[in-house]
């Protein structure tokens, strides 16, 4: 484990935030060039599959372990600037489905 994470643990703040309102927004967590790639990664999954599945351009489309068919979408399971928050809101038996 990048042990960087645990300078990013949730805040106070934070924490009071998701007890009272269920969510919390995490601010300038990532790179701009790595939102850019993921962004084309989703693009380019979501012209693909949607019309293998039939769907509509404004229908929800649910891409199951859409995690694990790309590299770069692998980064963000550990990524030190959200990993640790995860972890102080669900424990430490944090599990991928």
């Amino acid at each position: 484990m990048d042990t960087t994470c645990l300078e990013y643990r949730l805040t106070e703040e934070e924490r009071r935030h998701f007890e009272k309102e269920g969510y919390f927004v995490a601010q300038d967590v990532l790179p701009r060039d790595l939102i850019a790639k993921l962004t084309a990664i989703v693009d380019r999954l979501e012209a693909e599959h949607r019309p293998k599945m039939g769907l509509e351009p404004h229908k929800a489309l649910n891409l199951l372990d859409f995690i694990g068919r790309d590299a770069a979408c692998l980064e963000l399971l550990d990524w030190p600037r959200t990993f640790a928050k995860v972890w102080d809101i669900l424990g430490w038996h944090i599990q991928l489905y």
